[in-house]
């Protein structure tokens, strides 16, 4: 059976608050939902997006929603192909339940001081936007898969499948306080 079109999670965002406290007092976390839409189980790898902070973008309104952080963690060149499929969770996803990551916004400057901060370009009082990355997920219905297999064998199934790529269409205004 082929993948439909569209993953078969939904995506969301939430905020821990609609302010961001530049000084990270209380901290500012953004979670991403992943909710099962498929009437059977399926197993997935999902992206962590650990060196792509989370796999959030903030973008400024006011600068013609210019892309402001965060920045990725990594200080030297990666394998993007390999990173997406080591960089990954293995899910067990029943009908309507749900996984979730989260991350955490860094106000002090990350790797070591050489990177900025996450709200090095925020202004108090300035109105920002989470948005998503775009996100490759490779799935398979537990039905479909060999009885009686490991989570590591489920997981070097699902990286030989192609992944599914799409643009999760999830924006939350926040202000920078």
């Amino acid at each position: 059976m082929q993948s439909p079109e569209q993953p078969p999670v939904s995506t969301s965002l939430k905020l821990s608050s609609p302010l961001c406290a530049i000084d990270g007092n209380p901290p500012f976390t953004i979670s991403t939902t992943y909710a099962c839409n498929t009437s059977r189980p399926i197993w997935a790898l999902f992206p962590l997006f650990t060196y792509f902070c989370g796999g959030i973008k903030i973008r400024d309104p006011a600068r013609n929603h210019r892309r402001i952080g965060p920045d990725p963690t990594f200080l030297q060149e990666v394998d993007l192909n390999t990173l997406n499929l080591e960089d990954t969770l293995l899910v067990r996803l029943e009908p309507e339940r749900e996984h979730s990551t989260s991350y955490t916004l860094a106000v002090v400057p990350k790797a070591n001081g050489i990177l900025h901060s996450d709200v090095h370009m925020f202004v108090k009082g300035h109105q920002y936007e989470v948005t998503l990355r775009k996100r490759q997920l490779r799935w398979m219905f537990e039905d479909e898969m060999p009885d009686r297999m490991t989570e590591a064998e489920r997981r070097e199934l699902l990286k030989e499948k192609a992944p599914l790529e799409w643009r999760p269409d999830c924006c939350l205004p926040f202000e920078a306080t």
